[in-house]
């Protein structure tokens, strides 16, 4: 059976991108106006006109659209970019998953996967001793798509997550961790949105045999039994 290629879906980063675009053009047609006004206001207060706006209140808008456009096509082609590259690529195969997400990618083999299931934006990949193996963003991920790829070659696709009731919420100190384990999940709440700096202290949080989510902007954590997961790295330089 041939693998499956599952991403987000082809539209996203073209209206994001178009939108761009558009957002430069409606700039281009205001932005002439708008300094104008700023150069007759200021000229009433001891403030100084800086140069640049100067140079807008000074253009007209068959200068002032087309600049726009351009500004705002090099913005989009940009976006676009960089949420196709953001974006998660899925490749379901019979013998694994691989997976290229945010400038990583990965690869679990089918035997140590136990199941799948979405958490929201996030598609969850659990091993066998209920350690999460993987937590990729699949925002824009059809879940019809992603289910229908697992079921096909072979892998089992929850509705739920299995360990739903396991989960507590986290207060640094608590009783229920030590303190090693405290120490890691603040290293996971202080990554904020770097997502390398996350995916590595999600690995020593698996081999410490712990998994943690987030939810209504508090982090909860439960323990499993274990830790196995597959491969985490960079991809090779092209």
């Amino acid at each position: 059976m041939e693998p499956t290629r599952i991403r987000q879906h082809a539209a996203i980063p073209v209206v994001f991108g178009a939108g761009a675009v558009a957002l430069g053009g409606v700039l281009g047609a205001v932005a002439t106006p708008v300094a104008r006004w700023l150069v007759d206001l200021l000229q009433r207060t001891p403030i100084p006109v800086h140069q640049l706006i100067e140079v807008l209140a000074g253009l007209t808008l068959p200068w002032s659209l087309p600049i726009g456009l351009v500004l705002g096509v090099v913005a989009g082609a940009a976006l676009a970019a960089s949420i196709v590259q953001d974006g998660l690529t899925l490749t379901v195969d019979s013998d694994g998953l691989e997976y290229q997400h945010k400038g990583w990618e990965g690869w679990l083999d089918h035997a140590d996967v136990a199941s799948v299931h979405r958490d929201g934006r996030y598609a969850v990949v659990l091993g066998h001793d209920g350690g999460v193996l993987a937590r990729l963003d699949a925002d824009g991920v059809s879940t019809q798509r992603l289910r229908a790829a697992l079921v096909q070659h072979g892998y089992r696709y929850l509705e739920v997550d299995p360990f739903e009731a396991d989960y507590r919420r986290w207060q640094d100190g608590r009783p229920g961790l030590d303190s090693a384990e405290h120490r890691l999940v603040r290293r996971w709440r202080a990554t904020g949105k770097d997502a390398e700096a996350r995916t590595e202290v999600e690995v020593d949080l698996r081999q410490a045999g712990l998994a943690i989510r987030e939810r209504d902007g508090r982090i909860q954590v439960r323990r499993t039994a274990g830790s196995r997961h597959g491969t985490h790295r960079r991809p090779a330089a092209s």
